[in-house]
């Protein structure tokens, strides 16, 4: 049972404590898709939310959070549900560059670099 994918749950205890490390204060952190409560819950509140943006409105959102910082980081849940995969790096290609992508069950973090 605990082994069979079909039950596992969105690790919000793993993608909080990967943002403790890699997140504020050293890189502002958006969440584009996930419960703001879960990540409070397990200890990391330092983000901003964006919920289920539309995706021509993703990279405008991402760019606002990272006021202009030299990186970002990017949590999204269950992004295959959002958008194919890659498909963030492409919209942020002009602006930002993919330095880092840690994924979790059911999350994709990415940490992006200015170019």
């Amino acid at each position: 049972h605990y082994f069979n994918p079909k039950h596992w749950k969105d690790d919000y205890r793993g993608a909080a404590a990967y943002l403790q490390e890699r997140g504020e204060p050293q890189r502002p952190v958006i969440v584009l898709r996930g419960l703001p409560v879960l990540f409070e819950y397990y200890g990391y509140d330092r983000f901003a939310f964006a919920n289920d943006p539309p995706a021509e409105r993703a990279a405008e959102h991402i760019r606002n959070a990272a006021q202009g910082r030299p990186e970002i980081v990017v949590v999204v849940n269950r992004e295959s549900d959002l958008w194919p995969p890659g498909w963030l790096d492409g919209a942020l290609a002009t602006e930002f560059r993919p330095i880092a992508r840690e994924q979790l069950r059911y999350f994709v973090i990415y940490t992006y670099a200015r170019r």
